[in-house]
């Protein structure tokens, strides 16, 4: 446990001050309808022919075809594209199966059938011809995860015709194993399975719904495609559909399950493995399909479920954040006899939106959300469009911390000056002429004025600060090749004067500029780092007095290390031993005390993505550091860390910032290892995170922006 409790009071620095949710005023637009083959059953989301829009792909039960809807981002699909597969699909989910970067689908083939369908994307909304692969009788629902961490998709497969459930492994080229099938009871009925890890031991487990049986069986994974013998949990009569998520607040994921006799049940997770208590509530006319988002913008997640009778509606539950619902429900219709949901952004504006799948209408209806609901703010301030990265500096010499955010959808920085108390107000908005990437502050020409130096696709600039919190226009820099997001400023070569480093993510290296002292750079270096370099951070590692680079290198999974040599020089760049899953951020501290600086990268605890992880690796006072200790933060999509001792206990903590919702607050304790974390409700889409006391109380708060148009301030109510 903390030594003593952390909480945090959150400001949001927005565009205008929103209303909070009510129930009288629905979140979602009407319904949109969009034509696909007959009688759709399934749905699943990604983005089919990489263009970083979100599309939909639904089967059609007996129809015998699936239709992937591209797209537009502005609340409207292309039209459908048709592929006839199987014969009587009864499930659908997508995966990369042969690791080329395009999305694959797999699709349960029913009825008499023991099959599943494979499709391997094309990259355009369209695929490759279907291969199948043998499991139980009439299989139904079908999820993709990573079971056996090595990182392959793998596919599980609920069988509702012999009761049982199937495992594939994937062999990471399109192709699977042959199936491994377990029993779960005659009569038992399976017909909708979902992965999760229920008893944080990062292995994945599952759980699958048992139609007949009027149970749920929950199967822990050894992390190897075998699992420990079922536990069976009651459910309603004839459960249909299950989701996960944490309801209460405790960062163990709850099974939400459907019926259809108008019933749902809700199984507490008590973090061994294990569920308890049991609640029940009541559904509309049977829960055909359920999903679980924060669809007002309130940090607790909130249900939907679809109500397939005469009605032909999707009811949205408001979630309190304890187990519970509001008592107040909003209906929306839907195309007739909606059954399977699915969840994602589509318009791109940062808040979750619904789609249903409508199987008597021959349509998929969309329910974009109008995003009206938000947190409680204190105040409400301009921050421009789309910020990406936030820093803290005092720009205007009144002792107090204030913010700057660099903003990609405007090409611009927006500067907020710290008025008292986490009160700011902005000094204005400075053009960078391009989208800006990456953002540091430092006094760059040695006239004590904070400047702005930012990166951008082409090179990047300096905004030099008049020391008022206002700032002359941008001094340009260029490439010499590739292009650049993150940076950071510090001086490389002792003289005293602040330099610039850079990563190029697609030339592989990070670029190095040694300052004049006047807000001007000597020509740019350049040194060769591992793939796909996305984060970058100095520190002094080893006996020598030269600053040493880490990068993290996302494409190749690697962290590296650069040794300097003086001079603002480097030794080549080499790994410090962290086999890493897509990490995203690095930061430095000392975690254990010894004075010899450590790092903590943030990545994802399995290759498939479904969980994120800070592994810690203690420095050995040499350029070397131990083998890394890995500790899951529970958030998904990790984005950004940051070091600080934030519950005054003089040990280094960790935060981790979240690009779906909320971040974890690891506590150290100042061995080297981490406490499990504690949610810190702060918001969704968070990009970026630095520390600062923002209110003068003494102790380190924090603030974050996120892909929408708000930064959010966290005071520190310790």
């Amino acid at each position: 446990m903390l030594s003593r409790r952390l909480s945090f009071a959150t400001l949001l620095l927005g565009m205008v001050t929103l209303p909070l949710y009510t129930y009288a005023a629905a979140p979602f637009l009407t319904a949109g309808s969009f034509p696909v083959s007959a009688s759709p059953m399934y749905l699943a989301v990604g983005d089919f022919n990489n263009d970083g829009k979100l599309d939909v792909v639904s089967a059609s039960g007996c129809g015998a075809s699936i239709s992937v809807l591209l797209g537009k981002g502005q609340s409207s699909f292309e039209t459908a594209i048709n592929t006839t597969v199987g014969t009587c699909l009864q499930g659908i989910a997508a995966g990369d199966f042969n690791k080329d970067g395009k999305l694959d689908v797999v699709a349960s083939d029913g009825g008499a059938g023991a099959t599943i369908d494979i499709l391997l994307g094309n990259g355009d909304g369209t695929f490759q011809a279907a291969t199948t692969a043998t499991v139980g009788a009439d299989p139904h629902g079908i999820a993709v995860a990573d079971i056996n961490l090595d990182g392959n998709a793998d596919v599980v497969v609920a069988n509702f015709g012999d009761s049982s459930f199937s495992v594939l492994k994937g062999k990471g080229d399109g192709a699977f194993d042959p199936a491994l099938t377990t029993s779960l009871g005659a009569g038992t009925g399976p017909i909708a399975v979902a992965v999760s890890d229920f008893n944080f031991d990062l292995n994945p487990d599952v759980v699958v719904v048992n139609n007949t049986g009027n149970t749920v069986s929950v199967l822990l994974g050894n992390g190897d495609l075998t699992f420990q013998a079922a536990v069976t949990y009651p459910a309603g009569t004839g459960p249909l559909a299950i989701a996960t998520g944490d309801l209460n607040g405790d960062l163990g994921p709850e099974l939400i399950v459907t019926d259809s006799d108008g019933t749902g049940t809700i199984l507490f997770d008590n973090h061994s493995g294990g569920f308890g208590p049991i609640k029940g509530f009541s559904v509309p006319q049977g829960g055909y399909g359920v999903g679980l988002a924060d669809f007002n913008s309130d940090g607790k997640l909130d249900m939907a479920v679809t109500s397939p009778g005469a009605a032909s509606q999707v009811t949205i539950y408001t979630g309190k954040g304890d187990g519970t619902f509001g008592s107040g429900i909003v209906q929306y219709a839907t195309g007739g006899n909606p059954r399977n949901l699915a969840v994602g952004d589509f318009t791109g504006d940062g808040v979750p939106d619904l789609v249903v799948a409508s199987a008597d209408a021959s349509v998929v209806s969309f329910l974009p959300n109008r995003g009206n609901g938000t947190f409680a703010a204190a105040g409400s301030y301009t921050a421009h469009t789309n910020p990406v990265f936030v820093a803290a500096a005092d720009f205007n010499h009144d002792g107090k911390r204030d913010i700057a955010t660099i903003n990609a959808g405007s090409q611009d920085v927006n500067v907020l000056l710290n008025k008292a108390k986490g009160a700011f107000q902005s000094s204005g908005n400075f053009s960078v002429g391009a989208v800006p990437t990456g953002m540091a502050v430092a006094d760059v020409n040695h006239d004590r004025k904070m400047d702005i130096v930012v990166s951008t696709a082409t090179g990047g600039g300096v905004f030099l600060g008049n020391g008022d919190g206002t700032f002359g226009s941008i001094i340009p820099f260029t490439n010499p090749a590739g292009t650049t997001t993150y940076l950071t400023v510090t001086d490389l070569n002792r003289d005293g004067r602040p330099d610039v480093v850079q990563v190029s993510p697609d030339t592989s290296s990070v670029i190095v500029r040694l300052g004049n002292g006047d807000g001007t750079f000597k020509p740019a270096q350049t040194f060769t780092v591992d793939a796909g370099p996305v984060w970058v951070a100095v520190g002094r590692f080893n006996a020598d007095a030269f600053p040493d680079l880490i990068v993290v290198a996302k494409d190749a999974n690697l962290v590296d290390i650069l040794l300097g040599t003086g001079g603002g020089n480097f030794g080549p760049a080499t790994s410090v031993g962290y086999r890493a899953n897509s990490p995203t951020s690095v930061a430095i501290g000392d975690f254990n005390k010894d004075t010899k600086l450590d790092i903590v990268v943030t990545d994802f605890a399995k290759p498939d993505k479904t969980a994120g992880s800070a592994g810690v690796l203690l420095g050995n006072g040499d350029g070397t550091f131990q083998t890394a200790k890995r500790f899951a933060t529970v958030i998904l999509n990790p984005t950004s860390v940051v070091v600080g001792d934030f519950n005054g206990d003089t040990k280094q903590d960790i935060l981790v910032s979240s690009g779906v919702v909320n971040d974890a607050l690891l506590a150290g304790n100042g061995d080297g290892t981490l406490q499990k974390p504690s949610m810190v409700i702060s918001g969704e889409n968070i990009t970026n995170l630095a520390v600062g006391d923002f209110d003068g109380d003494h102790v380190l708060d924090f603030i974050q922006c996120n892909s929408g148009q708000n930064v959010n301030v966290l005071l520190n109510t310790q």
